[in-house]
């Protein structure tokens, strides 16, 4: 029996030599900062603040610590061997004028009624991950951040807990179109700002999708003036922390034989002296490596009065930490807007990239587990294992080989882009309309050949491949109104419609037993071992509007209402109202108000939102499935999966 302390693995940068350095985050008035990110520049080390503003923090005694919260201006402070530190955060007055995205328009950060968090690529261009998700863990309050913990893999992203019962992921929106691309995906360089509408008055404005609420990303444009050409280059290492401690051979042996003897059975004869087999295999350092990551980007923007472009290239390459793993990623950006005519404008974004997965065949469980008695090959040059008595010899294979024979890849190609034409009918109305389209294509390729492994031989060779592909359109045709009577009242309207619809079809196949395991076409293959395939559809054609109202920047309104018509619901249930309201007070407006630099603004505000999830509901759920299968000597059968659900609705959720 082997015993072992089971701890967690991140790949996270080396350090030749830290120290533990603890302290507290406040603001200017004292108060601690709650959930503040505390950031070792340059790499991913850090963590947040605790209920006291506390942290503390294992980190090189010459390093930078970088506190940011939102709402204050960024801290940089080095540290300079110090072991205990106060940070104090000052407002940042100039995010109240800030723009953020919040769903077919804009608005000033100042003017929010809402819950809604934003980040600017300042805040996450010097992070050296390859994912964005990964770039603004513990930078946004009230989101979430999970890692998947390999290299091309998407994070898990859960905004204020648990929305539903069921999919609790929230809707991502990227440059105005709604999509399932996954952050890993995009180049972070690319990212301008990320905004986040986290309560139901700011999500309800996209109705049956917004229960997980939103995460907005709008991408870089060029501005005005000569071409600017900026390239960023990062090279990083990688190693796996808190590997468990595991016995050697000569103590396994040792500690087996007390075992067996403790128990009144026989011990291995083989073992009677544990010392002569060494330190035998440690199965994890076999399995493990540093791991590697690259990233290159070259980007090119400019523009004048007119017209205004963004162009640019990246390049990821990252080999994972476990030795089969390995991920690389290409990417491309296009941005471009042009004011053809005094009253129209058209602007476009395209984003594409193209990436590999390399996974194997690998399980930590098993190198926690294998027996270091054994080898990693045999003198003959064949993969070890165990045979014999298991009580003494084991029953878990060869941890190593299996991630050098079998071979598991996936190629995916994403292409999103919009075309945007906005006519301005006056200075206060304008109109847009935008087509937006979303192309998904990736292909599995998984191979497993035949081995003798001991002690349980794979038999068959055996080759599974799936081909994907996805198509989504949009098209989003709106007015907004914007204008101040009376140098009082500031009133923003919205009002429009949008439909989105979905293409996704699959052919999936194996074939088992190969004469020759290095030539192993499907065509090759002598037993088909399953096949399938399926297409399917969705569509969803809303009707959104949203009035804003402003009294001198003190009193503030929004109200918005969004009906939904959802292809996945049954007749009865198909449309659905998803109405919000949401107001705010700025005391710091008021001529009472005490001017000071400890509070600059001061806003109380309050809402109220429906809003609904339909993620977790399959594209025919409301129907009764029949299932046919086809059995040996051509007999047929079928037989019915789910009944009809005339009642099947909407997730619904309404929230103060």
């Amino acid at each position: 029996m082997m015993v072992c302390l089971i701890g967690m693995l991140l790949p996270m940068c080396m350090f030749a030599q830290q120290i533990t350095v603890q302290g507290v985050v406040k603001d200017q008035t004292g108060e601690t900062v709650i959930g503040a990110s505390v950031m070792e520049k340059g790499t991913t080390n850090g963590t947040i603040t605790g209920i006291d503003g506390d942290f503390s923090l294992n980190m090189s005694p010459n390093g930078t610590l970088v506190v940011s919260f939102v709402g204050y201006k960024t801290q940089e402070v080095q540290v300079k061997g110090q072991k205990q530190l106060q940070v104090v955060l000052s407002e940042d007055a100039e995010m109240l004028d800030e723009v953020v995205v919040i769903g077919y328009g804009t608005m000033k950060k100042s003017d929010l009624t809402g819950a809604v968090s934003s980040i600017g690529n300042k805040d996450i261009k010097d992070s050296p991950v390859s994912n964005l998700g990964q770039a603004i863990q513990g930078k946004i309050s009230g989101v979430q951040i999970v890692d998947a913990g390999k290299p091309g893999d998407n994070v898990s992203i859960k905004i204020r807990g648990l929305g539903s019962i069921n999919n609790c992921d929230p809707l991502v929106v990227i440059d105005g179109v709604p999509t399932d691309l996954g952050l890993s995906s995009l180049n972070m360089t690319d990212v301008e700002r990320l905004d986040v509408l986290k309560d139901a008055s700011a999500t309800a404005i996209y109705g049956s999708r917004g229960a997980n609420g939103v995460v907005m990303i709008t991408t870089k444009r060029g501005t005005e003036g000569k071409g600017k050409l900026a390239v960023s280059a990062n090279y990083s290492f990688q190693n796996a922390t808190n590997v468990p401690s595991l016995l050697n051979a000569a103590q396994y042996a040792e500690l087996s034989n007390d075992m067996m003897v403790n128990s009144g059975r026989n011990p291995n004869p083989e073992w009677a002296n544990p010392s002569e087999l060494g330190a035998g295999t440690d199965w994890m350092d076999e399995l493990l490596r540093t791991g590697v990551m690259q990233n290159y980007t070259v980007s090119y923007s400019g523009g004048n009065e007119k017209s205004h472009y963004y162009v640019s290239g990246g390049f990821l390459d990252q080999s994972g930490i476990v030795k089969s793993v390995n991920y690389r990623r290409f990417t491309f950006q296009s941005n471009s807007d042009a004011q053809v005519l005094k009253w129209l404008k058209f602007s476009n974004n395209i984003t594409f990239s193209a990436d590999t997965k390399k996974s194997g065949s690998y399980s930590i469980g098993d190198a926690l587990k294998a027996l270091p008695i054994y080898p990693v090959k045999n003198e003959d040059g064949s993969w070890s294992g165990p045979e014999g008595n298991s009580e003494w010899y084991g029953s878990t294979r060869n941890p190593i080989g299996p991630t050098e024979l079998n071979q598991g890849q996936t190629n995916g190609y994403n292409f999103l882009a919009n075309l945007t034409a906005e006519l301005a009918f006056t200075k206060w109305l304008k109109f847009k309309s935008t087509f937006g389209y979303d192309a998904k294509f990736w292909f599995m390729d998984n191979f497993t050949p035949k081995y003798d492994w001991k002690p349980t031989p794979t038999e068959e060779t055996s080759r599974y491949k799936s081909d994907n592909k996805s198509f989504t359109y949009l098209w989003d045709n709106y007015f907004l109104f914007d204008h101040t009577f009376a140098e009082k009242h500031r009133v923003g309207l919205m009002a429009g419609m949008s439909a989105q619809w979905n293409t996704h079809d699959y052919l999936n196949a194996q074939k088992n037993v190969f004469m020759f395991d290095n030539v192993h076409e499907m065509d090759n293959g002598e037993e088909m071992y399953a096949i399938g395939g399926n297409e399917t559809e969705w569509a969803l054609l809303s009707y959104m509007a949203r009035v804003n109202y402003s009294y001198e920047d003190r009193y503030l309104l929004t109200a918005t209402i969004r009906r939904d018509g959802s292809s996945r619901f049954g007749k009865k249930h198909r449309w659905g109202t998803f109405p919000s309201v949401s107001v705010a007070w700025r005391a710091s407006q008021e001529k009472w108000f005490p001017k000071n630099d400890y509070v600059n603004d001061l806003k109380v505000r309050a809402g109220y939102g429906v809003t609904g999830s339909q993620a977790s509901v399959g594209n025919y759920s409301y129907l009764a499935s029949y299932n046919t299968s086809v059995y040996p000597f051509g007999i047929s059968n079928g037989n019915q999966t789910a009944l009809v659900s005339s009642t099947l609705a909407k997730d619904r959720k309404s929230v103060v």
